[in-house]
């Protein structure tokens, strides 16, 4: 409908552009709901296939069906080669301009655009691997990562990617790459990300529960939402072993196997000092008639013990208000 612009209302065009100012938003959203919603898991590749089409339709002003070739600058459904044309694939790669600018008929002003056009819209190189951590092997009940690599061919190291050529949307757009891990066996989805960011390489880590053991089949899916024809994708193989088929052994320096843990040196410190000898303690005496000894007051209560007084032992009153009979203190030194 953004093609048929100068044939709308005045009305009506402002309500279209308020409108695909929202979709960006929307879309995503639609996006998101499909990825990560409840429900069956094996229809979710479609839908969202569905919404990401749907989305590049609203960038590019493009209907379902519709040739790639469209989005070039100065090339319409008038001007589509009749014959065989070159997939947009095929166009922007280095060199893919000049056959199709002798094909159309172009002006060398209009296959400057083309090439423009051509060296700005995005090459994707996608690699992915899937590894544990700290492992050789991948057995099931590990904790694995995915590791996507999004490289754009088209940028030199340093650079970044500007907006959408989407001359006919209403505000700048950048892209997103949404990348689909599917299952060819059990023919699911088995998780989705976006790539937001604009740089020359893109890393997305997804990590992921072995569920079993056995061979996996995968195919990694990159789908931009701003342009038509550029999605990519690679298989994912790797083979899980069961458990019992993995080495359990931890390897540990021999420098290492002396060093304590936080706990044992917590323990340690707990444990109670020597006890000094007989020959160590000093007593001191106080007016009332008790015996101190010149250690810590723990010590004292560990060594000192209450025995009768013999019957000339006379205790002065301030005393006596705080034993409840005549007692006489005697420390003794454990050693």
């Amino acid at each position: 409908m953004r093609r048929l612009h100068e044939r709308m209302a005045p009305l009506v065009q402002a309500e279209l552009t308020a409108l695909l100012r929202q979709a960006p938003r929307l879309g995503r959203a639609m996006a998101s709901v499909a990825a990560r919603g409840e429900g069956d898991r094996a229809e979710r590749l479609e839908a969202l296939r569905g919404i990401l089409c749907f989305r590049r339709c609203l960038v590019q002003a493009l209907e379902p069906g519709d040739s790639p070739l469209l989005q070039v600058p100065h090339v319409d459904k008038s001007r589509l080669p009749r014959g065989p044309a070159p997939s947009l694939h095929e166009l922007v790669a280095p060199g893919g301009a000049a056959a199709l600018v002798k094909q159309l008929g172009l002006t060398p002003e209009q296959g400057l655009d083309v090439q423009a056009f051509c060296h700005h819209a995005p090459r994707i190189e996608l690699t992915c691997t899937v590894e544990v951590e700290d492992e050789n092997d991948i057995a099931e009940g590990d904790l694995a990562t995915l590791t996507v690599r999004l490289l754009r061919a088209n940028l030199a190291e340093g650079e970044a990617i500007g907006p959408v050529h989407a001359p006919l949307f209403p505000m700048p757009k950048f892209e997103e790459w949404w990348l689909l891990v599917y299952d060819e066996g059990s023919k699911s989805l088995v998780t989705a990300d976006v790539v937001l960011g604009n740089g020359r390489e893109e890393v997305s880590k997804v990590r992921f529960m072995v569920p079993r053991a056995g061979d996996f089949r995968w195919r990694v899916f990159a789908l931009c939402d701003s342009y038509l024809g550029l999605d990519v994708d690679r298989e994912v193989h790797f083979t899980a072993l069961k458990r019992s088929e993995v080495s359990h052994e931890i390897f540990v320096h021999p420098a290492d196997r002396n060093i304590r843990s936080l706990f044992e040196e917590i323990m340690q410190g707990l444990q109670p000092p020597e006890v000094a000898s007989s020959r160590d303690l000093r007593l001191c005496t106080k007016p009332s008639g008790r015996f101190f000894p010149a250690c810590s007051v723990g010590f004292w209560f560990s060594s000192c013990r209450v025995a009768p007084a013999s019957p000339r032992t006379h205790l002065p009153p301030s005393s006596s208000s705080f034993l409840p009979s005549p007692t006489r203190n005697t420390c003794t030194a454990r050693t």
